[in-house]
């Protein structure tokens, strides 16, 4: 792959079972000047390497000349995936150009639709750090339309909770009472088409409970989903104390959601057997399942990721950071990528997204029936229709960063040297060899 783009071997479909992501720049963590590393292996600087012109990383600027020296990000079902033959060798560009020469092929944003969620309990990160529960909201925001709302249930003292939304992360209160009040960030405000509103009750009693829920139908706002944690405010609690309340809330959410109704449920778990267990609220359609986040899983595989390949973890820690011109993952309808009542080459998916988001996003598989495919073989034949989700990752950019990417690859090739012939000679930076 040396000496080519990241754009020409993100599409040139290289492995069978594998799907390319991006880059680690081995210089950004290995090149030292006298013994000392020149960007420090957690600092900010380097992940705003990361997001300038030329960057490696997760969806790395498609512009960019991938050097001898360069690892290879991929996600695949195997650690050893095979190259691709036969039909996944295919060409799939021009099976892309025949599909936009019909002159059909449009993009369709998907909108956004009211919605109103339940957050059961609270995180005590977000006593220290409030500014991971605004990156929360933000993301149920981008997702919604305006009018949606976020009801949060716990019990957490409301003058504090009020301290914390208003005094630290700007909201505005617009209702108070005795139970708790309603808040909303300014206009032009990421996540201002929110409503955020906050009770000082037990989330795990079903008369209180039975309450909220009717309060909300009378305002014609029933829930449409629901985050049960574990967690209690102000108290220290054990993981299976944590998970006989995820148990429990879903329990009391079938029993007050009205029949007919769907609401989808999310959950965070502290052992493995508690998803298996969990009963949550009837569904209209019986291929719906909720979701656990199984938290202590997460971190072991995280951990077990970072250990047996330490190269490539700068590069991936993007995933778990909040800002601007960074990599997040997102769901997207067939529809929305022209699909539907298609039949396509999987191949020919990340030519699709590469046109859509300007060679910032990469396909990684996709959705049907609440069951991820991952990595599928390029040639697999693909029947669209409008239950198919595509799971992408993104990196949104800003309208300067975008102008920045489309300069020519020059400011690395300037510090490094060539970028077809470049070796490392005594410990210092590349040179041309």
């Amino acid at each position: 792959m040396a000496g080519k783009t990241v754009e020409a071997a993100m599409l040139g479909h290289c492995w069978g079972e594998a799907v390319m992501l991006g880059l680690d720049d081995v210089f950004v963590h290995s090149y030292k000047n006298d013994g000392v590393d020149v960007i420090d292996a957690d600092s900010d600087e380097k992940m705003h390497i990361y997001s300038e012109p030329g960057h490696a990383g997760v969806i790395a600027d498609p512009h960019r000349i991938i050097r001898p020296d360069d690892w290879i990000i991929f996600i695949a079902t195997s650690s050893s995936p095979k190259l691709a033959y036969g039909a996944d060798r295919a060409d799939f560009a021009k099976e892309y150009e025949a599909l936009k020469s019909k002159g059909d092929l449009t993009f369709v944003e998907t909108p956004k639709k009211v919605m109103h969620v339940l957050v059961c309990g609270w995180r005590s990160e977000w006593n220290t750090t409030p500014e991971r529960f605004l990156d929360r909201l933000n993301d149920i925001a981008t997702n919604v339309a305006e009018g949606s709302t976020v009801t949060v249930v716990n019990r957490k003292d409301h003058k504090e909770f009020k301290r914390i939304v208003v005094g630290e992360l700007g909201f505005e209160q617009i209702v108070e009472n005795e139970k708790g009040g309603t808040f909303r960030l300014p206009q032009g405000t990421a996540g201002h088409n929110l409503e955020l509103s906050h009770l000082t009750l037990d989330p795990a009693d079903f008369e209180t409970m039975r309450k909220v829920f009717k309060e909300q139908k009378a305002a014609g706002k029933l829930f449409d989903a629901a985050i049960v944690l574990g967690t209690v405010a102000g108290r220290v609690v054990s993981p299976y104390v944590m998970d006989a309340r995820v148990l429990s809330i879903p329990l009391i959410l079938r029993k007050l959601n009205p029949t007919g109704h769907p609401m989808h449920v999310v959950g965070e778990n502290g052992e493995d057997q508690t998803s298996l267990l969990a009963i949550p609220p009837r569904l209209i359609q019986s291929s719906e399942a909720p979701d656990f986040i199984n938290t202590q899983a997460l971190i072991a595989r995280c951990l077990a990721m970072n250990l047996a390949y330490p190269q490539l973890w700068d590069a991936l820690s993007e995933l778990f950071k909040q800002g601007e011109n960074l990599p997040d993952f997102d769901l997207l309808d067939a529809s929305e990528l022209g699909l539907v009542g298609r039949t396509t080459s999987f191949g020919v998916v990340n030519h699709i997204l590469f046109d859509k988001y300007d060679g910032h996003a990469v396909c990684i598989g996709y959705i049907l029936k609440s069951r991820l495919t991952a990595a599928p073989r390029p040639g697999t034949v693909m029947e669209w229709t409008a239950d198919h989700r595509v799971a992408v990752i993104v990196r949104e950019t800003s309208p300067e960063m975008r102008a920045k990417y489309g300069a020519k690859y020059g400011d690395i090739e300037a510090k490094y040297g060539s970028t077809t012939a470049l070796a490392k000679v005594d410990n210092q930076p590349p040179a041309l060899v």
